[in-house]
């Protein structure tokens, strides 16, 4: 009978160990999250340039291949963070992004507001240089999504705009304050765009379901103010 009571009590003490060591563990773990909100503001800065589209034999049109926004791109992004080890950072992160008054890439004199949501997977490296000073280098990666229709009836289009890709790389300087950590980052992103134009309307022998499919690329300058809480 102690014999069984002694295996009892053992086999309490080992569960109650491994209760302090799992809770321990998982408190480790959240104090290494973080949430990283970021005000940004990005500048177009390549060559507009354009491409020749072979449509057919004897059917050719000229697409945007490098791009500029008018504007400036407005954006507000938020990521979750997991602080791997004093140097290394990865996390997943999101937001909005917009253009008041873009010009259209194919239709002359016609503007619109794009509304872009970007999706993205950070990874940063960091190097605290003092005991509140700190220098980042930030990779982010992902897609963009943003959708335009541009119609003369309910069920056809002149032209369509769909997402995509996304890269950018950022190097900032950060300083402690208290709990927070802001960090005035500059980086160079390339956005990418997949497009689709309704050609009919430039030759009265094509069907109205006759289209083009092809990429357009923005290069930017972007500037950013993250929070680190």
């Amino acid at each position: 009978m102690k014999v069984k009571k002694d295996l009892i009590l053992n086999k309490s003490i080992l569960f109650f160990l491994l209760f302090i060591v799992t809770i321990s563990f998982q408190a480790q773990i959240i104090n290494k999250i973080f949430i990283e909100g970021s005000p940004v503001v990005k500048y177009s800065v390549a060559k507009e340039t354009s491409e020749n589209f072979k449509f057919r034999d004897n059917i050719n049109v000229n697409v945007p291949k490098n791009s500029k926004f008018d504007s400036p791109v407005f954006g507000l992004n938020f990521s979750l963070n997991y602080q791997i080890n004093k140097s290394y950072v990865i996390g997943i992160g999101s937001g909005i992004n917009v253009v008041h008054k873009d010009k259209h890439p194919i239709l002359s004199k016609e503007y619109y507001d794009r509304i872009m949501l970007p999706i993205f997977i950070k990874f940063r490296y960091q190097n605290q240089f003092s005991d509140n000073w700190l220098f980042i280098t930030d990779i982010n990666s992902g897609i963009q999504l943003s959708q335009f229709l541009y119609g003369i009836s309910y069920d056809t289009y002149d032209y369509e705009e769909n997402g995509g890709l996304l890269a950018n790389l950022d190097v900032g300087i950060g300083k402690k304050l208290g709990k927070y950590t802001p960090i005035l980052k500059v980086g160079y992103e390339i956005n990418q765009f997949r497009r689709i134009e309704r050609i009919s309307r430039i030759d009265k022998n094509l069907q109205e379901d006759d289209k083009i499919e092809f990429r357009t690329y923005y290069q930017l300058i972007k500037f950013s103010l993250s929070i680190k809480i």
